[in-house]
């Protein structure tokens, strides 16, 4: 619906703001000294009431820059524009690229070339390695989802690490009538564990987290290097970018003052890290 009128802008916004309910005008009128959430249902008027503070704020301080994400620039795009606004390079690519990139961080590690297989370091008979497209699409939703959480490579392998030791230094009854019944026929014999089963299992195991961790490593060193991110990628580099230095956060926080996110509840905890980094708590 387009709205036509000669009124001066103030009458409009009265009208507006008189067709508001009182929660809607409490949020669009509330300080911007603290952190505010808009909560409600589906079709409560969320987002209008959120389009009005942003139109209060830039009349309260016309001079402010506020960081806007939304459906029109997603945060990943700002942590683009960031980056090359400080001579950083970089093109954004979507997941079927950066798959790509992945791919090309596998490739030493299916041709059994790491040099950890030529010192035994490795079990080349790891189980996932025996269908390598099967392993590197299943790798690569992983680091996606680790990108999001923030968890580096170190935490990856060091979390790992310590929930196979945990796992194996107290294994599961496997004799326990209860796990019997809650387990098929068809599997009984996989519950028949020995000692040396078991450790051959978490040798396993720790093989595979120490080749996850290697190529997630290996992927976020071409992904630099080649400059080509995607927006979960540049969202990191962003935020390293700002803890690094300190004058450019005071610089950022003071170029904007305020942020206004729509469907906050959506941001992963990188792109949180990114306002963490910019904002603070």
């Amino acid at each position: 619906m387009r709205l036509q009128t000669t009124r001066p802008d103030s009458t409009l916004r009265k009208l507006i703001l008189l067709e508001l309910t009182t929660e809607q005008r409490g949020a669009v009128e509330a300080s911007y000294d603290e952190c505010l959430a808009i909560l409600g249902a589906a079709g409560t008027g969320k987002s209008t009431a959120l389009a009005q503070r942003i139109a209060r704020a830039g009349r309260l301080h016309p001079g402010a820059d506020p960081l806007l994400v939304g459906s029109e620039r997603s945060i990943g795009e700002y942590a683009a524009a960031l980056l090359r606004s400080r001579g950083i390079n970089i093109t954004l690519v979507d997941d079927v690229d950066a798959e790509l990139i992945f791919e090309q961080a596998c490739a030493p590690l299916f041709a059994l070339e790491w040099e950890e297989f030529a010192q035994s370091q490795l079990d080349p008979e790891v189980p996932a390695l025996g269908t390598p497209q099967r392993f590197l699409r299943s790798a690569f939703r992983l680091i996606r989802r680790l990108r999001d959480a923030d968890v580096e490579p170190a935490v990856l392998l060091s979390r790992s690490l310590a929930g196979a030791t945990e796992f194996y230094a107290n294994p599961p009854n496997f004799a326990d009538p209860g796990l019997l019944t809650a387990t098929k026929n068809t599997y009984h014999d996989s519950l028949a564990a020995t000692p040396d089963e078991l450790l051959r299992q978490r040798r396993r195991e720790i093989d595979l987290a120490k080749i996850l961790a290697k190529l997630y490593e290996r992927y976020l060193e071409l992904v630099s290097a080649s400059g080509r991110m995607t927006e979960r990628d540049a969202v990191i580099a962003a935020t390293q970018m700002i803890r690094k230095d300190g004058e450019l956060a005071a610089g950022v926080r003071d170029r904007h003052r305020l942020a206004f996110v729509d469907d906050a509840q959506e941001l992963t905890n990188a792109q949180l890290a990114l306002l963490h980094a910019i904002f603070g708590e």
